[in-house]
């Protein structure tokens, strides 16, 4: 679950008309524009991220890889994206829970 096809290969399986349906009713959460999770499975790695990070903690992007046994492309995607909805915050090369966001909402 953590290394899921990729936008393409998931439109070529289902459609582009069903992907969109799909990720407009939030079954896939898309994090960046080829990288599409469950959302079981993205909800269980932002939990598991959160965790992580929980008293202070901080994570790096291969941190996240080796957590989830992924690769690269999946970890720093989801990464990127709690970044953006302020779950986490860069610092360098690392990540570190946001503020706002300690509770894991």
């Amino acid at each position: 679950p953590h290394t899921p096809p990729g936008r393409a290969e998931a439109v070529e399986a289902v459609g582009a008309d069903v992907l969109d349906v799909l990720v407009a009713r939030g079954d896939l959460v898309a994090v960046e524009m080829d990288v599409l999770f469950e959302r079981e499975t993205y909800a269980r790695m932002r939990a598991a991220v959160v965790e992580r990070l929980r008293g202070g903690g901080r994570i790096t992007v291969a941190d996240v890889r080796d957590l989830f046994g992924t690769s690269r492309k999946y970890a720093l995607g989801l990464m990127e994206h709690l970044d953006r909805i302020h779950v986490t915050r860069r610092m360098g090369d690392e990540r570190v829970l946001a503020r706002a966001s300690e509770d894991g909402a």
